[in-house]
């Protein structure tokens, strides 16, 4: 037991480490406001660098991981959503340091085609003052017949994702006063094709984030493929090649066993969840974890050095 302990809490021989961000700005957030700024992830950047970590693309980590190369502290940089952030500030930085990216687009959203329900949630929150957000919430909920939290951001998540768009749509109208197509043409959040396609010339490996940003775990396996499915086909038409990629909106699962169904019946190789912990991310697992990096210099601490461990721990400890 005491082998397995030191092998487990070793970090030379822990496995691939997968970060995520979302949104990396220069002066002010916009439509994502948990990003960092600029610095902050260059930062991030060296001080994984000082570290001892290796940066390597996904493809490369999966080949090591197969192949069961030797170990080392190797780690890859991901984005999730496809916002225009990682063409206009990620990729200086990445260019700067000679980095690799895999990003992670949402199918509806490229070319600033639509906002996906969590966007539009996002900006509605914004713009709302909490006691009338509230009032509408119940008002809607009463008129499609759900049964809601007290929690303004809970009830939000609870609502059924059938729905998801009509009842964002419906909050939208009622607190933003452009059209959402006029909001996408001012803005621009997420990345056009052009930016796309320079990434894509960088080297930037190209996965699929799912179509409209369900949460997974509340949907049948049809209507999982159905959202695969048609982000990967939209995203292929830019990247000539299927798409090998994908992380579960909100990093949120059913089960190792369904990940692997999924790879089986489309183009997949590998589906990323958003919880990690030192037994992850190895070469017979189509299922690896990621861990989240838009957090506190403390949070951030915690969620590379700590949560790994303790989730080993206590899977050391279960029967």
């Amino acid at each position: 037991m005491l082998h397995i302990v030191n092998q487990a809490f070793n970090p030379l021989v822990s496995s691939h480490r997968v970060l995520y961000w979302h949104n990396v700005y220069t002066i002010e957030p916009g439509l994502y406001k948990d990003g960092v700024t600029a610095l902050e992830f260059e930062t991030q950047i060296i001080a994984l660098k000082k570290a001892g970590f290796r940066f390597i693309s996904l493809a490369e980590a999966l080949n090591r991981a197969r192949s069961k190369a030797k170990a080392e502290q190797t780690v890859s940089i991901t984005t999730d959503d496809g916002f225009a952030c990682n063409h206009n500030t990620i990729l200086p930085i990445l260019k700067r340091h000679g980095l690799p990216i895999s990003i992670f687009l949402i199918g509806k959203c490229l070319d600033n085609r639509a906002l996906a329900w969590n966007h539009k949630l996002l900006i509605v929150r914004a713009r709302a003052d909490a006691a009338s957000l509230d009032k509408a919430i119940n008002s809607l909920a009463s008129q499609y017949q759900l049964s809601l939290s007290k929690n303004t951001a809970a009830s939000l998540f609870s609502v059924p994702m059938r729905l998801k768009d009509a009842f964002a749509d419906k909050l939208w109208e009622l607190f933003c006063e452009e059209s959402q197509a006029e909001y996408l043409a001012k803005h621009k959040p997420f990345l056009s094709s052009e930016q796309l396609t320079e990434l894509i010339e960088y080297g930037a490996e190209i996965g699929t984030h799912s179509h409209s940003h369900p949460d997974f775990e509340r949907l049948t396996y049809p209507e999982m493929l159905k959202e695969i499915e048609r982000s990967c086909s939209a995203l292929q038409e830019h990247t000539g090649s299927p798409i090998p990629y994908f992380a579960y909106p909100y990093g949120r699962y059913n089960s190792a066993a369904i990940s692997s169904k999924l790879c089986r019946d489309t183009s997949l190789d590998l589906c990323l969840g958003g919880r990690y912990s030192l037994k992850d991310n190895r070469g017979d697992s189509r299922l690896w974890q990621r861990q989240k990096m838009e957090q506190s210099s403390g949070q951030v601490n915690r969620e590379l050095l700590l949560k790994p461990y303790l989730r080993a721990a206590k899977d050391l400890l279960k029967p």
